[in-house]
């Protein structure tokens, strides 16, 4: 069965050569996966629940939306483990997105705990920071998808930008 659920025999050994867990099963690691990329999913969608009250609470919302991503995050340690997660998170193609992201986060973090939440200067900054954390996220996820960062772009233009402008920006060959 958990050949089938990997796809092959060849899927399951990639999950246990750096496993955070090496004595528990495949099984047992695809289920530890699901349920930390639910649970982290359930805080994010209970933060975006809230997202017009992070106007008035930021502190709750930042809290709760960076516990959900990186316990989604997290998530991923089950299936690749740490040292093999890691160096996927710092490839070439995806270093800037993986900096970004986890600057963001901290300083999300830093900001909702550390700064005083009265002054609306600061519940601005924590916004943007969410922003930040939400856009170098969907960027980093988007370098998984094969040509994702490509067909993003393409929509974007086709979207936002004329056909002279996209043709100024991606010469044809």
């Amino acid at each position: 069965m958990e050949s089938s659920l990997l796809g092959s025999e060849a899927a399951a050994k990639i999950l246990t050569k750096d496993s955070m867990c090496p004595t528990l099963t495949v099984k047992q690691r695809i289920y530890g996966f699901v349920t930390c990329f639910c649970l982290g999913m359930l805080f994010s969608f209970l933060s975006i629940g809230g997202i017009f009250a992070a106007f008035l609470s930021p502190i709750k919302f930042a809290i709760l939306y960076s516990l959900g991503n990186i316990t989604s995050l997290g998530s991923t340690l089950f299936l690749f483990g740490p040292a093999s997660q890691c160096k996927r998170m710092f490839k070439r193609g995806r270093i800037i997105a993986t900096c970004l992201y986890l600057i963001s986060l901290a300083a999300t973090l830093v900001f909702a705990f550390f700064v005083d939440s009265k002054n609306p200067l600061h519940r601005l900054i924590i916004l943007l920071l969410i922003v930040i954390q939400f856009c170098t996220l969907f960027w980093y996820t988007l370098s998984y998808i094969p040509f994702g960062r490509k067909i993003f772009k393409k929509i974007c233009f086709a979207c936002c930008c004329s056909e002279e402008e996209e043709e100024k920006v991606t010469p044809s060959k």
